[in-house]
C-alpha cells in the first residue's frame, strides 16, 4: 500500500523518540532508490515533536 503526502498514519513499531501507535502526518514521499516517508509528529499545541523517516512496513493506516 502506498501512502500519500498529508496522509495521517500510525507507527507499527518504536522509531526514534516515537513509540508504536503514535499518529503522524506524512510530509514528504521519497521514491529513489525505494519508497520512504518523512513523518511529522505534533503535540496538542501544534508544536513539532519529531520528524522521522520511515519505510512502508513501519506504518499503517490510522483507523
Amino acid at each position: 500500500m502506498a501512502f500519500k503526502e498529508y496522509e495521517m498514519v500510525k507507527l507499527k513499531r518504536n522509531i526514534g523518540s516515537m513509540p508504536a501507535g503514535s499518529v503522524g502526518t506524512i510530509v514528504f514521499v521519497h521514491h529513489d532508490p525505494r519508497v520512504a516517508y518523512i513523518m511529522e509528529f505534533l503535540d496538542a499545541d501544534g508544536n513539532t515533536l519529531d520528524l522521522i523517516t520511515v519505510e512502508e512496513a513501519d506504518v499503517e493506516t490510522n483507523q
